[in-house]
């Protein structure tokens, strides 16, 4: 249980991050209406002072698998920017 409630709160932590990096201009938007951040995984888990790459990893896998984002060579894309906030709230989770 223990490691649920620990990858619940990466998950939150990553959208969170994500959410401010963009919200600080960060973010390029595309034609789509997506935005992309020029940011690695790693550099995602220096940012919220995850000791573990392959959480971070892992939580990255299950938003792509939501069609939350999607990742590129040091880019990551949020496709629905609304679903993620909500994630970031803790109002939605894709653990």
């Amino acid at each position: 249980m223990k490691n649920v409630e620990s990858e619940l709160a990466i998950e939150q932590q990553i959208a969170k991050r994500i959410i401010e990096l963009t919200d600080s201009g960060l973010g390029e938007m595309a034609d789509d209406g997506a935005v992309l951040l020029r940011l690695s995984q790693q550099d995602l888990a220096a940012l919220i002072g995850a000791r573990k790459l392959d959480s971070v990893k892992k939580v990255i896998r299950q938003l792509k698998a939501s069609g939350i984002i999607n990742t590129g060579r040091q880019t990551i894309r949020i496709l629905q920017p609304a679903a993620l906030r909500e994630i970031a709230d803790g109002n939605l989770t894709v653990s």
